[in-house]
This record gives C-alpha cells, structure tokens and sequence, in this order.
C-alpha cells in the first residue's frame, strides 16, 4: 500500500425615465461594466431631478450591495470609491483605502500591468477585460476578473475610471487540481515501475496541493518507507529528508500515515496547531523538526 501525505451580476438593469435619460449596469459572470448615458436635454424641472436622485439611489445601492468589488479612481491611480464587495474581497475598509493608491493591491510586480492600463484610458483607449492576480489586506494573492471602464463628463472627456473585480480564486483552484490530478493518473499509467514514477507523481503535487509530499510505500514485512520527497523550497528540501531519516515512521503509531496505511482511509488535518506537533513527536528533537517546518495543514491518502 501507498500514502501520499501533502502539508500546506450576472445582472443586466436598463431604466427609462423619459427622454433624458438612459441608463443601462450591467455585470457578467466574470466582471460588471457601468456606463451612463444622457441623452437629450437635462432634465431641469423638479419632477425630473427628483427621478434623477431615485435613479442614483438605486444605482449606489446596487453597487453597494454587489458580491463584486466595485471602485473607482482617478486618473493618477487614486482610490475615489470602495463598495462593500471591495472590503469582503481586499479585506481593507473603505475608511482605510479611499484617499489611498491602487498600488494598495496590486502584487510589486504587476504595477506596469496598472500604469499601462491608466496611460491606454488617459488618451482615450479601451481596456478588454482580463485576468490578473491581486494582494489582500493580509498578504494573501488572489486570482480576480477586471473589467475597467472610463468615467467620462459632459463633453466626453475621461475624469476617473471605473472597475470590477470578481474573486475567481477558487474557480482558478479547481482548474489547477483537476490538471494536477489528471497528470498524476498519467504519470501512475506509464510505467509499472512505482520507484520511478512516485517522485514524478510527488513533484506534481507539490505545488498544486500543498507545499511538502513524502510518499510512503509498505514492504511485505508491513513496514513503510519513503521512497519520494518533493518540497516547494529546495533549501528546506534537506529538513525533511533529515526528519524521515532521523525519524523513521512508527508503523504502530495511532496517527498520521501509519494509521491510514492500517486503515485505507484517507486522513484530513485542516488546522495543525502546536498541541498536535507535541503530541506527536516522540522526543524533543522531533519537535524542534517539526516546528521548524511550520506545517499548517495535511491531507494523507492510501
């Protein structure tokens, strides 16, 4: 038997109200798209400025209450406008990011993507939608959709500029595992030889499903050894070979790959706390090892 364990809208609104004014929002499964339309002359009586604040009302409420991040900028790149879907998203407060530069979430190696973008729209271009990757409040890099349109005035000229991000993070996660899983199946198919198809199959599981796998083969004798290691950081490489080979597995142990080798059930740890790293290491040493490794989760499977 085998272990492998590896640590680690759309809505469309149109809305008439006479001649003056049409206004159409509309929000696909990968962004939203503002745009606002004046057509005719301006509304000047009191009828029409009581319709136009509805119509604004209604649009602040929409925006506001959108799962999508809507915001809103200035031509240098400063943050005008921040919704509701922006906190839950960036996880920054409006307090916290109007007045602020958009650099606020873009990862340092992305700023040219921004200041193209700013340059096309200041000279009148037009931005297609795309995929990008942007930084949370907490450091975390998310993957999002942007559709980015100008923000004109009266005369047709680009004051700020508007945009939509939509969190595609787990949609991008579940492409990623299908291809990891589909290459892993491949790699087990080519070849019955399993000592020289493991450490292929452990390369491409990490990344893709954590950031260490060690893969365990049980001899006849129902003992297990690790026959491939893979880690995301060659520097760390050396920590885990050092820990499996001064701690070899427990075949006995009531935990971790000796009890799913016994059981064939698969073993999923979300949260690895410093209390389960006590439990257990077998002496000091051990736990210093694992401590040094920071596991934060595990997933074990026969």
């Amino acid at each position: 038997m085998i272990a492998i364990a590896a640590v680690a809208v759309t809505w469309v609104l149109t809305l008439r109200f006479g001649r003056p004014v049409a206004i159409a929002l509309a929000a696909g499964a990968a962004a939203a798209a503002l745009a606002i339309r004046v057509s005719g002359r301006r509304a000047a009586s009191r009828g029409g400025t009581e319709r136009g604040e509805r119509l604004r009302g209604m649009l602040a409420a929409i925006v506001e209450s959108s799962d999508d991040a809507v915001v809103s900028k200035s031509l240098d790149g400063v943050i005008t406008s921040w919704n509701a879907g922006a906190e839950r998203i960036f996880g920054w407060t409006a307090a916290e990011a109007v007045g602020r530069s958009v650099a606020l979430i873009i990862p340092p190696e992305r700023r040219d993507e921004e200041t193209i973008i700013l340059e096309r729209l200041r000279g009148g271009g037009h931005v297609e939608h795309f995929e990008t990757v942007r930084l949370r409040k907490d450091g975390a890099r998310i993957d999002v959709s942007v559709t980015i349109s100008p923000i004109r005035d009266g005369n047709g000229n680009v004051t700020s500029i508007s945009k939509v991000a939509r969190d595609i993070t787990r949609q991008k996660r579940q492409v990623e595992l299908q291809r990891c899983v589909a290459d892993a199946q491949r790699v087990l198919g080519s070849s019955l030889d399993y000592e020289a198809t493991l450490p292929s199959v452990a390369r491409l599981v990490v990344p893709c499903l954590g950031n260490w796998c060690v893969v365990h083969v049980m001899d006849e004798r129902g003992d297990a050894r690790p026959v491939a290691v893979a880690h995301t950081d060659p520097r760390t490489m050396h920590q885990v070979l050092e820990l499996n080979r001064r701690h070899p597995l427990d075949r006995d142990a009531e935990h971790g790959v000796a009890r799913v080798l016994r059981s064939g059930r698969l073993a999923y740890v979300p949260d690895i706390t410093d209390a389960m790293l006590q439990r257990v290491a077998r002496d000091d040493e051990q736990r210093r090892m694992l401590r040094a490794l920071a596991p934060r989760s595990a997933i074990i499977v026969p």
